[in-house]
């Protein structure tokens, strides 16, 4: 079910590009030529089925067109697709716009970021002009923020987190002042008796109920911290490991960055996120590697593996992070499926609290739902779907 603050028959239009930085007279213009191309609602021929890895990226592990792709509930099964097929979903970034309705324009967005990492990517794997230009390193930044949030796993992760939260909130509602209280702070304005009561009544129902916000809301998050993250790539140095070109390859996970803390920078009450991991790991190709680390003695290096001794080890290390898939050039399958997997209903994360509160999905539990939710302009919610 939707979470209460939103109104979805007021959801006002928003600007996918604004992002609040200066630009200049040239980008302004390029960035008001694309608004203006893009803001409108789907039409015949628009991009539907929308890939949460680029296919320029995903062609740079695959074979001509095709890539293995290896299930971590049943690695063993896995199986070669095309490119095309491979790390796509319908409408995962179609978005409901007040004035136009349905839209895809965040989609156009992110082609419009793919299209122009695509040159300085292969630059960097390549060693050309390395280190990497400030305008390839910025272009590569921005590319690396929303390659960070914008895969599935990420959104259902981001909907658990707002479940655990507005629960959270709930569970102070314990009478009818408590209720006039909350509904007053959560929309603004005074509430009838009825109103309290309704939601009182509501508690006894929250353990089996998610509370989603709408996708525009999770598409706006995503595209606000894919920028944020993207000031801390460009901070760290950069370096590029070669893996030998005659030998077994990198995989990719479906949850591209492996954070790596060191032992003696660990703090126990801490987690570890792209603003505090001593490195950031994720393949570029099937035989490139690109670790993003705050070590100046180390600094901005390319560095040439001798065997392909260590690919299993790199691949164990990058196959930790997969929620439910992991893609590979086709040669690779069989080695790929041998790693070890972590357990795709493993909880997204865990919270601990001072007080009871209904579950959540996939927090400190099973994760029973992988798919993320997605409601449309022209029917409500599913009750089956909450």
């Amino acid at each position: 079910m939707p979470a209460p603050n939103v109104d979805w028959d007021e959801w006002e239009g928003f600007d996918p590009l604004n992002t609040n930085i200066p630009l200049s007279e040239t980008e302004q213009a390029r960035v008001d030529r694309l608004m203006a191309s893009i803001h409108r609602p789907i039409a015949a021929g628009d991009p539907r089925r929308h890939h949460y890895y680029p296919q320029s990226f995903l062609k740079r592990f695959g074979n001509d067109n095709a890539i293995g792709r290896v299930p971590i509930a049943e690695p063993h099964s896995h199986a070669v697709l095309r490119v095309s097929d491979a790390a796509v979903m319908k409408d995962l970034y179609t978005t409901i716009d007040k004035t136009v309705g349905e839209t895809v324009a965040v989609e156009k967005v992110l082609a419009e970021v793919d299209g122009a990492a695509v040159q300085p990517l292969d630059r960097l794997a390549h060693g050309v002009l390395f280190p990497p230009q400030q305008r390839d390193r910025e272009a590569l930044a921005i590319w690396l923020g929303m390659l960070h949030v914008r895969t599935p796993a990420q959104r259902r992760h981001m909907e658990a987190m707002a479940d655990q939260a507005i629960k959270l909130q709930l569970s102070l509602v314990q009478d009818e002042a408590s209720a006039h209280r909350f509904l007053e702070d959560w929309h603004g304005q005074t509430a009838t008796d009825s109103e309290a009561r309704e939601l009182l009544d509501s508690m006894d129902k929250l353990e089996g109920t998610e509370l989603v916000p709408h996708q525009n809301e999770f598409v706006m998050q995503m595209l606000d911290l894919g920028l944020r993250a993207s000031t801390l790539f460009i901070a760290r140095h950069w370096a590029v490991v070669k893996c030998p070109a005659n030998g077994p390859g990198l995989a990719l996970s479906d949850s591209p960055f492996r954070l790596i803390e060191h032992p003696e920078n660990h703090r126990p009450l801490m987690g570890v996120g792209l603003a505090t991991a001593d490195e950031i790991w994720i393949p570029l190709d099937r035989h490139t590697l690109l670790i993003m680390h705050s070590n100046p003695g180390t600094g901005d290096r390319v560095i040439h593996l001798d065997s392909d001794d260590d690919i299993s080890a790199l691949n164990q290390t990058i196959v930790d992070t997969a929620r439910v898939e992991v893609f590979c050039h086709p040669d690779d399958s069989d080695n790929v499926a041998t790693l070890t997997f972590q357990d795709p209903d493993r909880p997204f994360g865990r919270v601990s609290a001072g007080w009871p509160i209904a579950s959540t999905d996939g927090m400190n539990g099973t994760v029973n739902r992988q798919r993320h939710h997605r409601y449309r302009r022209e029917a409500p919610p599913d009750p089956a779907e909450s």
